[in-house]
């Protein structure tokens, strides 16, 4: 009993030790480094806030304080950053990206802009969820539904792959509206432009983003939220429709269900494949510690961005059920968003 006792001592010592010198390790190896955080967007929306926001706190949390530095890389509604992210990126622990909700999806149905394999990449923490919602201009009589049902209503878009596109195509195809696309907006704020110039009477963002930066628009009625992309009605739009109940038939509403799993993913930091085991063990406990920051949160509250972490896991479950769609269902989302 004795020998036994003793051997488990000298393992939990060695075990220790090991613990201790790849800590080190991972100490040494971002003292003087620099780590950049990504958001696939313009440098407005809430992609970009919660990317500048763990820039600022996160090398706190993490051994050998790193300088953390905000980027943005707009394109092909934030593809283009998960394609760089997975393909280009210094795979070592030093890139990190809060990557766009629909990747799971995008990926499901097939989309050519897709160079990555979703469930490849390294999930570090779900930040908060995401319901994208459908405004409409009251200026240009948007307030309803039922009147883009009557007359054609032209939608400002950022890309095929981002909700923006994805909604009115949605709503077109299953629920009788005549949504008229115009799409290559850089970003939120010129979307919020084109409205504000007539150019368009309808756009899509993320309810947090209308929330935060667009506040004085939704209390002053300037724009009234339509719709939202989610599988359940969000917990403060208990009174309006998802796309989903506006579809007329249970094939539509299961389309629309599919494409909102991505509401659940969010905003989700994310790393590389291929970083080594102990910096991303690292960065997953520097994430959960920048979460609990009471600084963090108070810098999130004072800019309006909204904290609702989900562990790294129960993110990776969601990606994998997406990529479990049927393949009937993936055909009809696929000539329903014309993806080719």
């Amino acid at each position: 009993m004795m020998h036994l006792l003793r051997n488990i001592f000298l393992l939990t010592v060695a075990f220790a030790h090991v613990d201790a010198v790849k800590s080190q390790e991972v100490e040494a190896f971002y003292r003087g480094k620099t780590v950049s955080v990504v958001a696939g967007t313009g440098p407005v929306g809430t992609y970009a806030g919660y990317a500048q926001l763990f820039a600022e706190f996160m090398p706190r949390h993490l051994p050998g304080r790193p300088t953390m530095v905000f980027q943005s890389m707009p394109g092909a509604g934030g593809l283009t950053a998960a394609n760089h992210t997975f393909n280009v990126a210094p795979k070592d622990g030093t890139y990190l990206l809060v990557i766009v909700q629909t990747f799971a999806v995008e990926q499901a149905l097939g989309t050519k802009a897709v160079r990555y394999e979703s469930s490849a990449f390294n999930t570090i923490g779900r930040i908060v969820d995401n319901t994208p919602v459908l405004v409409g201009s009251s200026a240009a009589g948007i307030t309803s539904i039922d009147i883009v049902r009557q007359r054609e209503t032209m939608i400002a878009g950022a890309g095929a792959s981002s909700p923006t596109d994805i909604v009115p195509k949605l709503l077109n195809a299953s629920a009788g509206t005549k949504f008229k696309l115009i799409t290559g907006y850089k970003g939120i704020d010129d979307m919020m432009l084109a409205m504000q110039r007539g150019e368009a009477e309808a756009m899509v963002a993320s309810l947090s983003t209308f929330q935060s930066l667009f506040s004085a628009a939704l209390s002053e009625k300037k724009i009234r939220i339509l719709t939202q992309l989610s599988v359940e009605r969000h917990r403060d739009l208990p009174n309006v429709p998802t796309v989903g109940e506006l579809s007329a038939s249970s094939e539509g509403r299961e389309l629309a269900d599919l494409v909102a799993s991505g509401s659940d993913i969010g905003r989700t930091l994310v790393t590389t494949p291929g970083i080594p085991s102990d910096r991303l063990k690292v960065l997953r406990a520097a994430f959960e510690a920048t979460i609990n920051d009471s600084e963090f949160q108070d810098a999130a509250r004072k800019r309006q961005l909204p904290i609702d972490p989900r562990n790294f896991s129960d993110v990776e479950k969601i990606i994998a059920q997406t990529l479990k769609a049927s393949p009937e269902v993936v055909e009809k989302a696929r000539v329903i968003l014309d993806i080719r």
